[in-house]
C-alpha cells in the first residue's frame, strides 16, 4: 500500500429486532414519499447568471440516476429531494488556515457562498 492511501473499514453491524426494522422501514417509506413529491420552481444560477448546470442525482437506491440539466431563470418540475439538494448542498465553502494556541496548524470554514437556488413557486411547507 502506498504512503498516501489508507484502507478504511466501514463494516459496522447493528442488530435490530423486528419492531425496530418495521419502524425504520416505515420511516424510510414516509421520507421517500415526501422527497419524491414533485415541486415547481425557478432555477437560479448565482455562480454564472444566464448559464446552466448539469448534474446526475439519485437519493434513494430504488430510484434511477437522472441527469438534470437546468438553465438559469427557467421553471422546472423536480422532486423535492432535488430542490433541497440545490438549495442546501450546492454551495462553496471558503477555508482559511489558522494556528491554534499550541502552534498546531488547521483549517477553518469561514463562510460559504451559495452557487445555485431553486425558488419554489409552490408552497413547500
Amino acid at each position: 500500500m502506498s504512503s498516501y492511501a489508507t484502507e478504511i473499514n466501514m463494516e459496522r453491524k447493528v442488530v435490530l429486532n423486528e419492531l425496530q426494522k418495521k419502524d425504520a422501514k416505515d420511516k424510510l417509506a414516509k421520507q421517500y414519499k415526501e422527497e419524491s413529491r414533485i415541486v415547481k420552481g425557478v432555477f437560479k444560477n448565482l455562480e454564472s447568471p444566464g448559464g446552466s448546470v448539469e448534474f446526475p442525482y439519485r437519493k434513494f437506491p430504488q430510484d434511477p440516476i437522472i441527469i438534470y440539466k437546468l438553465e438559469d431563470g427557467k421553471t422546472y418540475d423536480v422532486p423535492l429531494a432535488v430542490a433541497r439538494h440545490i438549495n442546501i448542498t450546492c454551495n462553496e465553502k471558503k477555508h482559511h488556515h489558522i494556528v491554534d494556541k499550541d502552534g498546531n496548524k488547521t483549517t477553518d470554514v469561514t463562510a460559504s457562498r451559495q452557487r445555485y437556488q431553486f425558488l419554489s413557486t409552490d408552497f413547500m411547507g
